[in-house]
């Protein structure tokens, strides 16, 4: 930020390299103390977020009106339309509202999960709205210059200019450490959802090599499937190295595909089973079919907002290349499970055991009372 160094597209693979490693090390953890950690990063992220707004709040000494902040249009996306733009604004929020399936992944170490799971969900989404309002109002006060920190930022960043503008030097890579300590904690989540996914699956018998994967130690954690992530995503990354916007395409097909697995089952239950499905212990009542035509209509939109492209005019290099990597993993489950799959998978039950693990009407219930769930409402809420 200070003295000019720009890293090579290797030293940037490197320390990404490292980062999914250390991921690795930490997911590696028994789930006691992978339930401290995200505790832990819940308390980084909601402290962080305050102090980055009270240090500019404090530093920033010409703030913005209520007006520039509420109302202030400003359009740099080259389009014409208004609403087009304000719709892929909306964009952001549907990054930030997601990830809280965390509690869902977790559910078979969590506690009262039938209860557990859905309240973490929906404490995380409440913390999350909460925190993110306060803090993207009290960032935006301190916008000093537009096109200078937004725009185009000397140091690349617009939060990183931000920071240098108001607080100096020391506080901006204090806060900018703030930063990456979240990204680094929300990485970490991500690894721990995605392992317990691949473990799920894996017992399953629904992937390649699910003997291996669906493995615990013998502190009872997934590290198989967690190593398994961590090399898929090394092989993910590699295709930086020749194409940032090849690996962008890559990347964003995640939100897209996270939206279309919460999209299913809300379908299913407004659709399929409105008549027939019988309610859990947690369950929205009769708000939940009117919630579930407001949430399949805000995946919807949202999905086909992430396959339009941003910048007008579109050109081969800000074209939005979504829809490509989208296919072909969509194209691949499919081709996979009808010439595979379909002649054995019974979704619901478990088809690989370990010697410690006892099928209870198609779920997984791990043998002896020491061996219980560990995570509490708390942790799960964390993990989210």
């Amino acid at each position: 930020m200070t003295s000019g160094y720009v890293a090579s597209t290797y030293v940037i693979f490197g320390i990404y390299v490292g980062i999914i490693i250390l991921h690795g090390m930490v997911n590696s953890l028994t789930v006691r103390l992978n339930g401290i950690f995200n505790v832990i990063s819940v308390w980084w992220h909601v402290f962080g977020s305050a102090l980055i707004v009270i240090v500019l709040l404090a530093t920033t000494s010409k703030k913005q009106s209520a007006s520039f902040v509420f109302t202030q249009w400003e359009n740099n996306t080259g389009w014409n339309s208004d609403f087009y733009v304000f719709m892929l604004g909306l964009l952001q929020s549907q990054y930030t509202l997601s990830g809280y399936d965390s509690a869902a992944h977790m559910s078979e170490e969590t506690k009262n999960a039938q209860k557990g799971g859905p309240w973490g969900i929906i404490r995380a989404i409440v913390t999350a709205t909460v925190v993110g309002w306060l803090f993207l109002v009290g960032v935006t006060f301190c916008i000093t210059n537009f096109d200078t920190q937004i725009v185009n930022p000397t140091v690349g960043v617009a939060l990183s200019q931000m920071f240098l503008d108001s607080a100096g030097e020391t506080w901006a890579i204090i806060l900018i450490l703030v930063v990456l300590g979240a990204q680094f904690f929300c990485g970490s989540a991500l690894t721990l959802a995605s392992s317990r996914m691949v473990f799920a699956f894996a017992r399953d018998g629904a992937l390649p090599l699910s003997k291996h994967l669906h493995r615990l130690n013998k502190d009872k954690s997934p590290v198989a499937a967690v190593w398994f992530n961590i090399a898929f995503c090394f092989i993910l990354g590699l295709p930086y190295i020749w194409s940032e916007t090849a690996f962008s395409a890559i990347v964003s097909v995640n939100t897209i595909a996270s939206s279309i697995s919460y999209l299913i089952p809300i379908l299913c239950r407004i659709v399929l089973a409105r008549d027939s499905f019988e309610p859990g212990p947690f369950h929205l009542g009769r708000f939940s079919i009117p919630i579930g035509i407001v949430a399949t209509a805000w995946i919807i939109i949202t999905s086909i907002l992430f396959l339009c492209p941003i910048s007008y005019p579109v050109t081969a290099e800000n074209m939005n290349y979504a829809s490509v990597p989208f296919v072909v993993v969509i194209g691949l489950c499919v081709i996979y499970y009808a010439i595979w799959g379909r002649h054995w998978f019974k979704p619901g039950g478990t088809r690989i055991l370990e010697p410690n693990m006892t099928e209870v009407e198609g779920s997984l219930e791990l043998s002896g009372e020491d061996e219980k769930a560990e995570l509490s409402e708390e942790d799960i809420v964390a993990a989210a």
